[in-house]
C-alpha cells in the first residue's frame, strides 16, 4: 500500500509540474505580441525573448515614443523582464540664419 501511495504522489507531482509549466505563455507567444505592439512605433524593430526576457532595438522618433513601447511591452502576459536597446532620432538642429 505503502509503494502505491508512493507511486501515485510522484505521479500526481509530475502531472501538477507539467501542467504550470504548460499554462505560461510561450517564448514565441509572447514575441509575435511584443512585434505587434511596437510594430508601427519603432523603426527597424527587433525582437528578442528568453525565458520572458524580451530584448529589443531599433529607433524611436522620440522618447515618448521609446516610454509608449516599454509601457505596452510590460503589459504584456509572461514578459518578466525589458531590455531596451533601442535608439531615440536627435531632434533635428535648426539651420543658421546668416
Amino acid at each position: 500500500m505503502k509503494k502505491l501511495n508512493l507511486v501515485f504522489g510522484t505521479f500526481l507531482a509530475f502531472t501538477m509540474l507539467l501542467t504550470f509549466t504548460a499554462c505560461g505563455p510561450k517564448d514565441a507567444n509572447i514575441k509575435e505580441a511584443v512585434e505587434k505592439a511596437i510594430s508601427a512605433d519603432i523603426e527597424g524593430a527587433t525582437v528578442s525573448v528568453e525565458k520572458g526576457v524580451v530584448t529589443i532595438s531599433g529607433m524611436c522618433k522620440d522618447e515618448a515614443c521609446n516610454t509608449k513601447c516599454m509601457d505596452a511591452i510590460k503589459g504584456i502576459k509572461g514578459v518578466k523582464e525589458v531590455v531596451n536597446n533601442c535608439e531615440v532620432k536627435p531632434a533635428p538642429t535648426p539651420e543658421p540664419t546668416i
